[in-house]
C-alpha cells in the first residue's frame, strides 16, 4: 500500500510541475523576477502540495474526502482530466481580494504550508490552488481548453439494455484460468432451453330441471353431469418450428325418465387427439402438416330401443392435410387458420351393430376413404376478464359433397373453481341420407355449471 502511495505520490508531482511550468510562463507576465528563482519557488510548491497528500493520508482516514486507498482522491480529478475551464475558477478571480490577485500572479509556497496540527481548511485551500492553477494554465495556452464546465454538465449518460437471444442449441466453452500460480477449476452446469409448453384444463359440470308430475303443460325432470379433460403439449422454438399436440376428452350423461330401458344416457362423448407441425415460410405463416383423429368412448342407443347408434370406434374418423397455417397471438385474442388444399379423410366403423350409411360409409362396408380439402380455424377470446369464447370450426369436401363442424364454447368464470359453461354445437353434412322433414344443418346445446380448473 505505501508503494502504491508513493507511485501515486509521484505521478501528482510530475503532473502538478507540468500545470506549474505553464504557470510560470503566465507569472512572468506581471512581474520579472528571474526564470531559476521562478523554477526554484515551483518545485517548492509542489513538494508542499505534496506533502499536503501525505498530511491528508495519515491524518483524515476517517475523513470521506481521504485518499482511499485503492485509487487517487476524486478531488483532483480536474488536475488529470481533458483541459477544462470551471465556474469556481472564474468566480474566485473576480473576486479581486489582494490574496486572489497575488495568488494568480506567484503562488507563494508559505500558503500551502499544512502541518498535521494545523487548524487550516485542507479542503478549502487545496481546491483554491486547483482553481489556480487551471485559470493560469488556461491564459497561458488557452488553445488547449475545448470544454467548459457547462458544456460537461449538458452531456447526458446513455445506457441501452442488450437482451440476447439463446438460440436453440448453444455451445458453452469452459476453460481454467491461472490466477495466483494456482490453477481453479470451474464446474460449470449447462441446461438446453425447454421449448415445450404444457398446459390443461378440467371441468365437472351439473344441470338440474324438476318438472311435477301434475305440472299443466307436461314435462319431465331430468339431471345432466358432463366433464371435460383438455390436455396440451406444445413446442416452439421461437424461430421455425412449431408443433402443436392436444388431447380431447369430453364425457356427459343425463337422465331420462320416458326412456323405460335406460336409465341413463350419453348427451356428449368425444375423444380426440390432434397433432399439427409447422415449418415458419414468413412472418405469421407456416407451411403444416395436420393430423385428427376422433371417436367415442361409450356405447349410444336410441330411445327405449336396444337399436345400437354409435360406439367405440364406430365410427372413428380421421384426417391429414398438407398446407399453411396463419397464426396470430395477441394479449385478448388468438386464432389460427389451417388452410389444406391437399387432404385426405378416412372413416371406419368397428362394430358390426351400428349402421354404416349413417356416417358415409356405403352398406356392407367397414371405412371410407376420400381425397378433398379442408380448413381449420381456431379461436380463443377473452371478451372480458372472465369471460371467454373459444371457438372450432372445421370443414372438409370431395368437391361432391361437404361436412363441416362448428363448436362455440363460451366459458363464464365466476371463480377459479367456479365456472357456467354455454356449449353450442353445429354441424352440416350432406354426404349422410337425409332425415324426413329435417335438412342436412344439424344442432346440439347444452347451459351447465359446475368445477372447472386450468393449469
Amino acid at each position: 500500500m505505501q508503494i502504491d502511495f508513493v507511485m501515486k505520490k509521484s505521478l501528482i508531482l510530475s503532473i502538478f510541475c507540468v500545470y506549474g511550468g505553464l504557470f510560470v510562463v503566465q507569472a512572468q507576465t506581471v512581474s520579472n523576477p528571474s526564470l531559476s528563482e521562478r523554477v526554484k519557488k515551483m518545485e517548492q510548491i509542489a513538494l508542499q502540495y505534496e506533502d499536503s497528500l501525505l498530511v491528508l493520508a495519515t491524518e483524515n482516514q476517517k475523513d470521506t474526502e481521504a485518499l482511499p486507498t485503492d485509487g487517487m482522491n476524486p478531488r483532483y480529478y480536474r488536475l488529470f482530466a481533458k483541459p477544462t475551464l470551471y465556474a469556481s475558477c472564474v468566480s474566485n478571480a473576480l473576486e479581486m481580494s489582494d490574496e486572489n490577485l497575488e495568488g494568480y500572479a506567484v503562488s507563494e509556497p508559505e500558503y500551502l504550508e499544512l502541518s498535521p496540527n494545523s487548524d487550516v481548511n485542507h479542503s478549502d485551500k487545496i481546491e483554491h490552488e486547483i482553481d489556480r492553477t487551471i485559470l493560469a494554465t488556461s491564459l497561458s495556452s488557452p488553445e488547449l481548453f475545448a470544454y467548459t464546465e457547462d458544456q460537461i454538465m449538458a452531456e447526458q449518460v446513455v445506457t441501452t439494455d442488450a437482451v440476447a437471444q439463446l438460440a436453440p442449441t448453444a455451445n458453452i466453452i469452459t476453460r481454467q484460468e491461472v490466477l495466483d500460480d494456482e490453477v481453479v477449476a470451474m464446474n460449470i452446469e449447462v441446461k438446453r432451453p425447454n421449448f415445450w409448453k404444457t398446459s390443461g384444463s378440467a371441468s365437472l359440470q351439473f344441470t338440474q330441471n324438476y318438472i311435477s308430475e301434475n305440472w299443466y303443460k307436461g314435462g319431465e325432470s331430468t339431471n345432466t353431469l358432463v366433464s371435460e379433460l383438455i390436455l396440451k403439449a406444445n413446442y416452439n422454438d421461437q424461430q421455425h418450428i412449431q408443433w402443436d399436440n392436444t388431447l380431447e376428452a369430453k364425457l356427459g350423461f343425463t337422465t331420462a325418465p320416458s326412456d323405460t330401458m335406460h336409465k341413463y344416457r350419453t348427451n356428449t362423448d368425444l375423444l380426440r387427439l390432434s397433432s399439427k407441425l409447422g415449418v415458419k415460410a414468413f412472418k405469421s405463416w407456416f407451411y403444416t402438416i395436420e393430423v385428427e383423429s376422433k371417436t367415442q368412448m361409450l356405447k349410444n342407443y336410441k330411445v327405449n330401443s336396444d337399436i345400437l347408434q354409435s360406439a367405440f370406434t364406430a365410427p372413428l374418423e380421421t384426417t391429414v392435410g398438407i398446407g399453411m397455417d396463419y397464426k396470430k397471438d395477441l394479449k385478448n385474442f388468438n386464432i389460427s387458420v389451417n388452410l389444406a388444399p391437399l387432404a385426405y379423410r378416412w372413416v371406419y366403423v368397428g362394430n358390426d351393430e351400428v349402421d354404416e350409411t349413417k356416417f358415409g360409409v356405403e352398406k356392407d362396408e367397414k371405412s371410407l376413404q376420400e381425397y378433398g380439402s379442408s380448413m381449420k380455424v381456431k379461436s380463443t377470446w377473452t371478451i372480458i376478464k372472465n369471460v371467454t369464447w373459444t371457438s372450432r370450426l372445421e370443414a372438409f369436401t370431395n368437391y361432391e359433397k361437404v361436412q363441416a363442424e362448428w363448436e362455440n364454447t363460451f366459458d363464464f368464470a365466476i371463480s377459479r373453481y367456479l365456472s357456467t359453461k354455454l356449449f353450442l354445437h353445429g354441424r352440416f353434412d350432406d354426404g349422410v341420407p337425409r332425415m324426413e322433414d329435417h335438412s342436412y344443418f344439424q344442432f346440439k346445446e347444452f347451459l351447465s355449471f359446475g368445477l372447472s380448473y386450468k393449469w
